[in-house]
């Protein structure tokens, strides 16, 4: 794409990734590098539920939900 100057600050897209501002916390949309506590919190919710979910373990849970 050219770049195109309309006396606005515009966003001009160049084929590349564009990298978004830091929001109101200062902190970056989805920066998956960074290493937190949160971040170790969320991961170990998902690898205990990752291994929870066995045929029967859903089995049961759909049992429980219709009653």
């Amino acid at each position: 794409m050219e770049e195109k100057s309309s006396g606005k600050e515009e966003l001009v897209l160049d084929g590349g990734f564009v990298v978004p501002d830091p929001n109101a916390f200062g902190h970056n949309f989805r920066d998956y590098d960074a290493e937190s506590e949160r971040q170790a919190r969320v991961e170990t919710f998902y690898k205990i539920n990752h291994i929870n979910q066995t045929h029967d373990f859903v089995k049961r849970m759909r049992e429980v939900g219709q009653g």
